[in-house]
């Protein structure tokens, strides 16, 4: 239903941003989802991006698996007027520790890993660079009766957390040197 066959989604959805962007000639389009529907707006935000080179777009994700091969995360990272960020939760192992048996699936764009047992509580990866290899990756052990974060509401709370000052919010990507773009008054820019 989504891409194809009555009553055909994609191009309503996309005739309605169509209108809006009309509306607002200087607006960005935002698209997000959780696990499957993370999936479906990674891959509308790229077929909206691609069609619509002047428009800014932006795609964030949470727990959304991985979901194409190198081609397919070459060309998503490389579109100049598309930003994907994926959130994912490090106990949530099914995100992170996919099956690789069923080919070089990837994950696309920028990862703010939330490990609020960890130390940083939180980090932030560029395309995926400086990410541990899923060997070196720990993976905190379930208590008896605890849950994944296999549901929006466990990243709901994780965020509330961070927002209230209880974990550290990261301040730069991993494993990023230099002193990075500086701004007028030689202001720093982080990553928000």
């Amino acid at each position: 239903a989504y891409f194809g066959g009555p009553p055909y989604l994609e191009g309503r959805v996309f005739e309605l941003l169509d209108q809006l962007s009309e509306q607002y000639p200087f607006c960005d389009v935002i698209m997000t989802g959780h696990s499957f529907g993370g999936a479906l707006a990674t891959i509308a935000s790229l077929r909206y991006a691609i069609s619509r080179a002047m428009i800014r777009v932006s795609c964030h994700v949470f727990g959304c698996a991985r979901l194409g091969g190198p081609d397919f995360r070459l060309l998503v990272n490389s579109l100049q007027n598309l930003k994907v960020i994926r959130v994912e939760y490090n106990e949530d192992g099914r995100v992170i520790n996919q099956d690789s048996s069923a080919g070089d699936w990837t994950h696309v764009g920028h990862t703010l890993a939330l490990q609020p047992k960890c130390k940083p509580p939180s980090v932030a990866y560029r395309f995926e660079k400086h990410k541990p290899t899923l060997a070196k990756h720990k993976f905190l052990p379930l208590r008896k009766g605890e849950k994944t974060a296999q549901n929006i509401s466990a990243f709901v709370i994780a965020i509330r957390q961070y927002a209230d000052g209880r974990f550290a919010w990261m301040t730069d990507f991993e494993g990023a040197v230099g002193k990075g773009v500086r701004g007028t008054n030689d202001e720093t820019r982080e990553v928000v």
